[in-house]
């Protein structure tokens, strides 16, 4: 082989390390990116694409969590008029905040309505929203149609009861509609507007960990018990997001500004990981890295080595 056929293959070996270095680099801030978007609450949770009626750089944002494209009226003086004609399913309205400004303030009353639900004619009236604020103050965003669970401490409900086969689950739950619609889940579950109903599973032998709950008029996304919460809400409408899971709260009166940490099971670290980027069996470590101690409580001795 002549010496110019060997430059050639070093430089074509050398521009291969680069391009491996390059990639490996490129893939390392990728991960990094992703791991800390995993982490952010603002990011994480059902992030929902703009509506294409969304006017360019929006303040204040509409979210629309049901299957069904919903109407807002704004109501005054016992008068309603038009206020958003439509926001598609599954979709957020960017709205200016000189509109935010003049509409949504203290005194402002909403009222939401699902459209193109089977069997209705007229828009189906589906909840009431009213802004009670100190003045000159808004809210930073609506959220509309969200389900959310909670594990309420002050019952007794289910002291002394076992949870017979429900697999972990709960020998039964509280259902809360937080609608003005009669809600019809899973065939056997009904449920009156602004009612709560003790669900205790399809054989009355108690909620197994993986039950689905879909609505049958087809607004809500279907449901699943991933977490043995003690409530459930369905159709919550707040100027903050909910997550699946909201942790624990004192009695079953629903609380969305909760005190405990809200995010546990989308931030992977309740019922495991939610994100494939975290490794399973993860554990975060709270204050400075303690030694390893053996089971005497003495420093592990290292093996001599020969």
């Amino acid at each position: 082989m002549s010496s110019k056929e060997a430059y050639a293959y070093i430089g074509i070996g050398v521009g291969l390390i680069v391009l491996l270095i390059i990639g490996v680099v490129a893939w390392v801030v990728v991960k990094t990116r992703d791991s800390k978007a995993s982490r952010n609450p603002k990011e994480l949770p059902r992030k929902l694409p703009d509506d294409p009626a969304t006017p360019r750089g929006s303040d204040f944002y509409i979210y629309n969590y049901l299957n069904k494209p919903i109407q807002i009226d704004l109501v005054s003086t016992g008068i309603t008029r038009p206020f958003i004609s439509s926001i598609p399913a599954r979709r957020r309205r960017g709205l200016k905040m000189s509109t935010v400004v003049n509409y949504f303030r203290n005194g402002s009353s909403f009222r939401i309505s699902v459209l193109d639900v089977p069997g209705e004619s007229e828009p189906l009236h589906f909840s009431d929203y009213s802004l009670d604020l100190p003045p000159g103050t808004t809210i930073r965003a609506l959220h509309v149609g969200m389900i959310t669970s909670r594990w309420v401490g002050a019952t007794q409900d289910y002291k002394f009861i076992p949870a017979l086969n429900a697999v972990q689950g709960r020998p039964w739950i509280k259902i809360h509609n937080k609608t003005a619609i009669n809600l019809h889940i899973n065939n056997n579950i009904d449920i009156s507007p602004r009612g709560t109903l003790r669900y205790s599973g399809r054989d009355s032998f108690g909620v197994r960990i993986g039950t689905i709950f879909a609505d049958q008029q087809g607004i809500f996304p279907p449901w699943k018990f991933t977490v043995p919460a003690t409530d459930v809400y369905w159709g919550v409408v707040s100027d903050l997001q909910q997550p699946l899971f909201g942790g624990w709260q004192i009695d079953s009166e629903f609380d969305d500004e909760a005190d405990e940490p809200q995010w546990l099971l989308e931030n992977g670290w309740y019922g495991g990981p939610a994100e494939g980027n975290i490794a399973p069996g993860f554990v975060p470590k709270d204050g400075l890295p303690t030694a390893p101690l053996d089971r005497w409580g003495q420093l592990p001795k290292l093996p001599k080595k020969w």
